[in-house]
């Protein structure tokens, strides 16, 4: 399924940094549901891979649950890492930009992982965010994405397309209790 995997990739870099990889995914979110499990997948492995690049010890976790309504899914992938300021954040999702250019020879990549994160949860129907305490004090980055149940009818004024159409399990077969 498709969180599980994420988290299996992710796991040996994880490991690698001797830091803490820890899913808690809410009971109450659906097990399968309508959408494209490569969109949230890619989505998902780069939010995490960047979570875990910039995070020189501690803990990186993904978190999921569904809104209040059950209208929505929300991810947070939060991490102990460099952090950011409120003047880098606002130039995140701009293509080619990193914090800054030390952040390039430091760390690698292009700039252009959050702009095609940003992207794809846009084009699955959600909105993807940004906080931060600032420098040192850790990221989250969270997103939202429509919950569409694969059993229900769809009729033709629906304009959904073949790929939000395929039915996935997003979800791990195990549940984790929430660190304190």
């Amino acid at each position: 399924d498709c969180i599980d995997r994420t988290l299996e990739i992710v796991q040996m870099k994880a490991e690698t940094k001797c830091l803490e990889l820890v899913p808690w995914i809410s009971s109450s979110a659906p097990l399968v549901m309508m959408g494209d499990p490569g969109r949230l997948r890619q989505v998902l492995l780069n939010l995490l891979s960047n979570a875990i690049k910039f995070t020189p010890g501690g803990l990186v976790s993904l978190r999921c649950r569904p809104s209040s309504d059950e209208s929505r899914l929300l991810f947070e992938v939060q991490d102990t890492g460099i952090g950011l300021s409120q003047a880098t954040i606002g130039r995140l999702f701009q293509p080619f930009v990193q914090a800054d250019a030390s952040m390039t020879r430091r760390f690698g990549g292009t700039g252009l992982g959050l702009v095609i994160s940003q992207n794809l949860v846009q084009l699955m129907g959600g909105e993807l965010t940004v906080s931060s305490e600032g420098e040192g004090r850790g990221s989250l980055f969270e997103f939202w994405i429509p919950c569409r149940d694969p059993t229900a009818s769809i009729t033709a004024s629906t304009s959904t397309t073949a790929a939000e159409m395929h039915s996935f399990a997003a979800l791990p077969r195990f549940q984790v209790p929430p660190s304190t």
